[in-house]
């Protein structure tokens, strides 16, 4: 990754799917650490997610779309809640680590305004 910021372009998604299924397809991102340190004793690695949420435990969104959150999960599909660290097992002691992530928008209204949204999620990663 050139810079420590990363936008990820999520593509345009129907209403009408949002409406049916309560959720859109989940879209694959990375978190890319470069030139770790990762000895055998970091056995308890952790990374947390936070950014502003909403009381449905998803990111919340700005902008003119609303009715809509940002579910993170895993990329075995465990779901991440905003400010929970979750542990990261089994993580190569190499210098260069991809960690796969999921994101997908969960509508947590009834109804539904389309438009542009953003939203800022951040992470931490603690060595215990």
């Amino acid at each position: 990754m050139q810079d420590k910021y990363q936008r990820i372009e999520i593509p345009q998604v129907a209403a009408t799917a949002l409406y049916q299924r309560g959720y859109s397809p989940a879209f694959a991102f990375a978190v890319r650490l470069e030139n770790c340190l990762l000895s055998a004793d970091d056995k308890n690695l952790r990374i947390t997610f936070t950014g502003p949420s909403d009381s449905n435990g998803l990111f919340a969104v700005s902008g003119e779309a609303e009715g809509v959150g940002i579910q993170l999960s895993r990329e075995e599909g465990s779901v991440i809640i905003p400010g929970k660290a979750v542990a990261l097992p089994d993580i190569p002691q190499t210098k260069n680590i991809t960690l796969n992530y999921r994101l997908r928008l969960i509508a947590d209204r009834k109804s539904l305004k389309t438009g542009a949204y953003r939203s800022t999620v951040n992470f931490n990663l603690d060595y215990l």
